[in-house]
C-alpha cells in the first residue's frame, strides 16, 4: 500500500516481520527494509505466486536493501525473486538482501529465478552484496540487458534441481546487436556444489556469457566483459568454473577479460574445467587466476561458430589433474607463456599441455 501511495524518488523504510505479499514498482523510489534476518517477503506457501518483486517501466533510480525475498514454489505458476525488464535512465540498486528460490518437492516446473533482469533495460544494474540461494533456475540470469551491469560481492548457490543445466551467472545476448556496455562479474563467491545429478544434461558453469544463445548470424555478443577476483568452489562432475560461448553461425563474439579468479573442484569429483571459451571467441585474456582439482584447468573448444583464437593465458596456476591447458580445440597457436603447472620440469611441464601451445617460458615456482 505504501509503495502505490508514494511519489517519484520517495524513501519507504518497512519494519522488522513477514509480510505475504508482492511488490510492483514503476515509479523512481527506495525501499529499505530492516535486515534481512528480519524482514521476509515471504511467499513460499504458494504454487501461484508469481515473481515476488517486478520493476518495470521504470525511468529513474530504484533502491532495494535489507530484505529476504522468498518465492512461491513454482509448481503452478512461475516465480521469481526479482524481475527486471524495461527500466530505462538511473541505476537499478539491489544490495543487502537474500533472495531464495524455493523449488517444490516434485520439482520446479516453471520459471524460478532468483534475479532475473534485462529485456529493454538500459538503466545501469548494480547487485551488490546479496545472498542468492538457487531454486529451480539459475540464480542470475541476465538476458538482453543493455545498460552496464555489476554483479559484484555476493554469495551464490547453485540450486538443487537437476532437470536441466543451471549456471549460476547466466548473462546471455542474442539478435543482431552487440552489447557494448559493461558487463562487470567481481568478487563474487559461487558455490557450485547444488543438485545430486552430475551428468551434461545438468552441466552448471559459476559464470556463462553467451553470445546468440538462440543461434544465428548474430552477431548478438560483447565488447566489455569482466570477470575478476571471483570464488567459485565446490565444483562436481561436468561442472565448470567460467565459460564464455559463441554460439552463432556469423560473427557473434565475446569480448572478455579473466583475471583473479579462484576456481576449485569437489573433493574426489571428476570431469570439470576451469575456464573454457568455446566456439569463434576472439581476444580473451586470462590472466593471474587461480584452478585447481579440475580436470582441464583451461580449455579452448570447438562450436558450430568456430574455435577461438587470439586468446593470452598468463601468470596462472593451472593445476589440472589431467590438462593443465587443452588446446586441442582452439584455432592457431595459443599464447600461453608464464604459468604454473605444479611442475618446474620440462617432461612435467610438456605432459599437461595439449594442441597447439607456445608455453616456454613457464612459472618454476
Amino acid at each position: 500500500a505504501a509503495i502505490n501511495a508514494s511519489s517519484n524518488n520517495e524513501v519507504i523504510n518497512v519494519c522488522a516481520g513477514t509480510y505475504n505479499e508482492q511488490i510492483t514498482i514503476n515509479i523512481p523510489l527506495t525501499l529499505t527494509g530492516a535486515g534481512g534476518g528480519i524482514t521476509f517477503i515471504d511467499k513460499s506457501g504458494s504454487s501461484t505466486a508469481g515473481d515476488i518483486v517486478t520493476i518495470a517501466n521504470v525511468v529513474g533510480d530504484v533502491t532495494i536493501s535489507g530484505f529476504t525475498f522468498l518465492t512461491g514454489n513454482a509448481s503452478t505458476v512461475a516465480s521469481s525473486a526479482m524481475h527486471l525488464t524495461n527500466n530505462t535512465g538511473g541505476t537499478i540498486n539491489i544490495n543487502g538482501n537474500v533472495l531464495t528460490a524455493v523449488q517444490s518437492a516434485s520439482g520446479t516446473a516453471n520459471d524460478n529465478f532468483g534475479l532475473i533482469a534485462g529485456y529493454g533495460s538500459t538503466s545501469a544494474l548494480v547487485f551488490t552484496n546479496n545472498m542468492v540461494n538457487g531454486g529451480g533456475d539459475n540464480p542470475v540470469l541476465i538476458e538482453l540487458y543493455n545498460g552496464p551491469v555489476s554483479i559484484t560481492y555476493n554469495t551464490i548457490y547453485r540450486g538443487p534441481d537437476d532437470s536441466a543445466s543451471k549456471d549460476a551467472i547466466f548473462i546471455m545476448n542474442y539478435g543482431a546487436s552487440n552489447i557494448t556496455a559493461t558487463q562487470l562479474i567481481s568478487g563474487n563467491i559461487i558455490d557450485l556444489g547444488g543438485g545430486t545429478v552430475y551428468t551434461n544434461g545438468t552441466r552448471s558453469a559459476g559464470i556463462s556469457v553467451t553470445a546468440e544463445y538462440n543461434g544465428g548470424a548474430g552477431p548478438g555478443g560483447f565488447t566489455d566483459v569482466q570477470i575478476t577476483n571471483n570464488i567459485i568452489e565446490n565444483l562436481k562432475t561436468y561442472r565448470r568454473g567460467i565459460s564464455l560461448w559463441d554460439n552463432s553461425t556469423g560473427s557473434g563474439d565475446i569480448i572478455a577479460t579473466v583475471t583473479g579468479n579462484v576456481i576449485s573442484a569437489a573433493p574426489t569429483y571428476t570431469g570439470q574445467f576451469g575456464i573454457r571459451p568455446i566456439g569463434s571467441i576472439t581476444g580473451t585474456v586470462v590472466e593471474n587466476n587461480m584452478v585447481s582439482g579440475v580436470e582441464t584447468a583451461f580449455l579452448g573448444a570447438n562450436w558450430a561458430s568456430g574455435s577461438p583464437s587470439g586468446t593470452e593465458v598468463h601468470n596462472n596456476s593451472l593445476l589440472g589433474t589431467v590438462w593443465g591447458i587443452d588446446w586441442s580445440g582452439g584455432s592457431g597457436t595459443l599464447d600461453a607463456s608464464c604459468n604454473w603447472y605444479g611442475t618446474a620440469s620440462v617432461s612435467g611441464v610438456a605432459a599437461e599441455v595439449t594442441g597447439l601451445v607456445d608455453y616456454d617460458p613457464w612459472l618454476s615456482d
